[in-house]
């Protein structure tokens, strides 16, 4: 099959771990006889990725900037069997696009938030509004979303998320990069520094637990906070 992933970025360009995530699934395909394109956001010199062809566009992250994709998704949306998005940035011109070409889409959904946007924009207004557009998202005409989680799933269902549109599918781990060390009593966070990935929470628990050890790696707007 030919495939097209639509995403904001893409390695070596990455943000935090969709941009992984939209990798590791483009690579699994082509390594099981796909065709496998990208198109996304980013530095247009870099036509290629590990042997995965990528079509870059320097595009401001914003709403509007969703429609502004239509044209250059749909040059090359035709040769493909399906298209495959993974953010909300290229969301909405992805459907559309489908819609027209009459082509299979999936919509992979790498969190759902609904009432927790409120608290993580530390603005009611902004929360309300990404609210809204979460909640348009996850009513687009996608012929499937792919969930990464039952607490995405349980979330997205009460936004409007159609049950009989969506599968759970999480992300895994290859266990063969990993050994085990010497263990040591703590409390260790990994990831992209942002009030989404609850980092309020830790803190509020490391606060509590003075005599508990708690290490934070990462980076992300939060960093110096």
């Amino acid at each position: 099959m030919k495939i097209l992933i639509t995403c904001d970025l893409f390695p070596p360009e990455i943000h935090g771990g969709t941009e992984f995530a939209a990798y590791k699934t483009a690579k699994t395909l082509k390594e099981n006889g796909h065709e496998v394109f990208v198109i996304c956001n980013g530095n247009p010199e870099i036509k290629e990725y590990e042997g995965i062809p990528t079509f870059r566009i320097r595009m401001r992250r914003q709403f509007l900037a969703n429609i502004l994709w239509i044209p250059i998704i749909f040059k090359l949306a035709r040769k493909v069997d399906v298209i495959h998005n993974f953010t909300f940035d290229t969301s909405f011109a992805s459907i559309i696009v489908a819609k027209l070409l009459r082509k299979p889409a999936i919509a992979s959904v790498q969190g759902v938030y609904g009432d927790a946007w409120i608290e993580m924009r530390e603005s009611y207004l902004r929360g309300k509004i990404r609210k809204f557009f979460e909640k348009i998202y996850l009513r687009l005409p996608f012929d499937k979303f792919h969930m990464i989680s039952n607490y995405s799933f349980q979330i997205g269902r009460k936004m409007g998320l159609r049950k009989e549109k969506a599968v759970v599918i999480p992300w895994g781990i290859d266990w063969k990069e990993y050994k085990v060390v010497k263990k040591e009593p703590f409390v260790l966070f990994v990831g992209r520094i942002e009030n989404q990935k609850g980092l309020i929470y830790l803190i509020e628990a490391a606060k509590r637990l003075p005599n508990v050890k708690f290490l934070i790696a990462g980076k992300g707007s939060k960093k110096k906070s």
